[in-house]
């Protein structure tokens, strides 16, 4: 088991490798050294692509159900736009986005690398009406990453540096990209624009997250780390902060994971989701972080919505917490999910499987029986059918 201490004190995200479930659980078994390398690989271009997929999916999905090509939309999972680590079903998409962000929207997410604290990509969407018509994107190279805020000075990529948290970057980033958005469509520029700042390291962990309702309690952790949990910073930002999000963020972690699991899904539980191309370079890349995180990540068990909610968590606020390394989070008792409870194997498990499991459900036996349907975005099979 490696500590926290072979990571170097000028890493800007030290503490958040404890803060997470799942990178926490990556870091303890392959360390330092080999976690530095992949988070520089997985931030690089990978992110970038993967996101890019997402939102191309999503958006085709959105197309689909639309115009009435997708037979059972309620057993559809997609990937939400913002941010694009959630899962959506397909019938609630509209409404809830809608719901969330309004009716005419820019969405930007934006990738903070973990080492220089600089934007690596951006990734941007424009909602009407809750369904997406239009979106772009950036890697770190283009024009925009240099060009300069017109009060500060400060290079577009280099403003979370500069400002030291992403609470103070994000309104100057917005600044910035609200230009570029009008220069692109003028006719959208009374739109609102919201942006999503998150780490490497946030996204590292959503991705090796096997539960869709552990996911929305790790959002919740994230967008409070500071002020609940007493980290250096927020984790990841969602800015402005839409008024059904703000006022949820004070219900609580327990209550906020129930009420946004019933606006993404219905309450029930999605496991998985890894697009094939994101598992090939898993594979051929990190061979053996894939069969850590998702393989044994599968055989160890995944909790029910229920333990989910319930699951106590490390005080980060107490030093002996940190002294001891002890993060260990601690569910109620109960069956975990497993691939052979559902007479499936890791493989089909990773892809995406919808489960009629809610958080009503408790000791019950678990079986095939519980699958709705498998797959992700346009994969998606519905077990109706």
């Amino acid at each position: 088991m490696h500590s926290l201490g072979e990571i170097p004190e000028s890493v800007l995200t030290r503490k958040f490798f404890a803060f997470g479930k799942q990178i926490w659980r990556l870091y303890r078994k392959f360390g330092w050294e080999f976690l530095k390398n992949y988070l520089i690989a997985f931030s690089g271009d990978y992110l970038f692509e993967l996101v890019r997929m997402r939102y191309e999916e999503t958006i085709l999905c959105c197309r689909d159900i639309v115009e009435g090509k997708i037979p059972r939309p309620e057993h559809l999972i997609m990937y939400n736009l913002f941010p694009p680590v959630l899962k959506m079903r397909g019938d609630l998409q509209q409404g809830t986005s809608k719901l969330i962000y309004g009716e005419s929207c820019d969405m930007s997410v934006i990738s903070i690398n973990d080492f220089t604290g600089e934007c690596s990509y951006v990734v941007n969407a424009h909602l009407e009406d809750g369904i997406p018509v239009d979106y772009w994107l950036v890697k770190g190279d283009d024009e925009l990453m240099y060009r300069r805020h017109m009060k500060y000075g400060y290079k577009f990529r280099e403003i979370p540096k500069r400002l030291k948290s992403l609470t103070s970057a994000a309104p100057r980033i917005i600044d910035l990209l609200k230009d570029v958005r009008n220069e692109r469509t003028p006719h959208w520029a009374a739109s609102d624009y919201m942006v999503c700042l998150a780490w490497g390291t946030g996204s590292t962990n959503a991705v090796a997250e096997l539960s869709n309702w552990e996911n929305v309690a790790q959002t919740w952790m994230g967008m409070n780390a500071k002020i609940v949990y007493g980290m250096p910073d927020v984790w990841f930002l969602i800015y402005p902060s839409p008024a059904l999000l703000s006022t949820m963020r004070y219900l609580g972690r327990e209550k906020y994971t129930l009420r946004f699991c019933g606006l993404f899904t219905g309450h029930h539980l999605f496991l998985g989701g890894l697009e094939d191309g994101a598992i090939r370079w898993l594979e051929e890349n990190f061979p053996e972080l894939f069969e850590y995180a998702f393989k044994q990540g599968c055989e160890e068990g995944i909790p029910t919505p229920r333990m989910t909610l319930n699951c106590v968590l490390p005080n980060f606020k107490k030093r002996d917490i940190w002294d001891s390394e002890n993060f260990e989070r601690i569910y109620p008792e109960g069956k975990l999910i497993q691939p052979s409870d559902l007479d499936l194997s890791y493989q089909d498990v990773i892809k995406g499987v919808l489960l009629n499991i809610t958080h009503e459900f408790k000791n019950e036996t678990i079986s095939a029986r519980n699958i709705l349907a498998r797959g992700i975005a346009r994969t998606c099979r519905s077990n109706l059918n």
